[in-house]
């Protein structure tokens, strides 16, 4: 599946010939700090995260996400995690799109850094209020490949509600791990809005391991500071990590975050740095949603 790679170049090359572009998306800047029940000492976390998407007058559209989150833990160094995902997608006359997407993460725990590359073929359809897209592909990690498929689903309750959804899985020889998540984003005036989200994960085969994540926010449009609509956040999450044997930790976050809308419509931007905010778009591969949000790098 590694055609992604000419896809996504191919995308790349096309944008300065498109006229008439538009572009939408945002940017969070964002601060955190995390506690683990009966432990002392704290994690702070700091984080640059982005998603922007352009499509021009013809068929073709193109997508860039990426960020660095920094966990500083007390008496325990740094841990970083940066990651960059680009896609392509073809518009059909029929409601459907297909393309292709990359992915690279890496995760820097103090050690030996580790890369992984995802890689492969996105399918998508929308039609009214609903939009969904199909993931599957493959991801790379220092030779070890598995295989592995992501559905994403969207659907506008209303102007001021959206519902957002994701099943993903990944596979090697019947071992692996799945993923489930739901959330929701309401604006509640042209000031204020509320999002949330709870995201599970679980392994299969040879492991025991099964993490939940459970976060909701507030944010807060500076319109009266800043003429194109920044968001002020304010997240909690409590995530449960069960690795059998008693290897139980329950981690509890606090998470601010500013973040500044480009284009389409800023009341419904969704923080980067919020749980929520991990089952609408970015990420398409599995394996880099699952290790590079809250559920396990929080």
């Amino acid at each position: 599946m590694k055609y992604a790679f000419p896809l996504a170049a191919a995308a790349l090359l096309a944008l300065p010939s498109m006229a008439a572009a538009e572009i939408s998306g945002a940017a969070t800047v964002g601060l955190g700090r995390s506690t683990v029940d009966g432990e002392s000492g704290e994690i702070n976390e700091y984080s640059l995260d982005f998603d922007f998407n352009y499509a021009g007058t013809g068929n073709l559209s193109f997508g860039a996400s990426g960020g660095f989150r920094r966990l500083d833990v007390d008496g325990g160094g740094e841990l970083d995690s940066t990651n960059l995902n680009v896609e392509a997608l073809y518009g059909l006359s029929n409601g459907f799109d297909v393309g292709a997407y990359y992915g690279y993460s890496n995760f820097d725990l103090g050690g030996p850094s580790q890369d992984f590359n995802a890689y492969g073929l996105l399918f998508g359809y929308g039609a009214g209020a609903f939009e969904g897209e199909l993931a599957l592909g493959q991801v790379d990690v220092d030779g070890f490949t598995a295989n592995e498929f992501s559905l994403f689903g969207r659907y506008n309750v209303s102007d001021q509600t959206q519902i957002l959804g994701e099943i993903g899985t990944v596979r090697d020889d019947g071992d692996g791990f799945n993923l489930f998540g739901v959330g929701v984003n309401h604006s509640i005036n042209d000031q204020f809005g509320v999002f949330g989200a709870i995201r599970r994960g679980s392994a299969v085969g040879g492991g025991d391991f099964n993490t939940t994540e459970l976060s909701i926010g507030m944010d807060y449009r500076l319109a009266a500071l800043s003429s194109f609509g920044a968001l002020l956040s304010l997240e909690l999450a409590r995530v449960n990590l069960d690795a059998g044997g008693g290897g139980d930790a329950d981690i509890n976050s606090v998470r601010l975050g500013l973040t500044m809308p480009l284009g389409g419509d800023g009341r419904k931007a969704l923080p980067l740095n919020s749980g929520a905010s991990t089952l609408d778009g970015g990420m398409r591969s599995a394996y880099q949603r699952f290790l590079s949000s809250g559920l396990v790098f929080f």
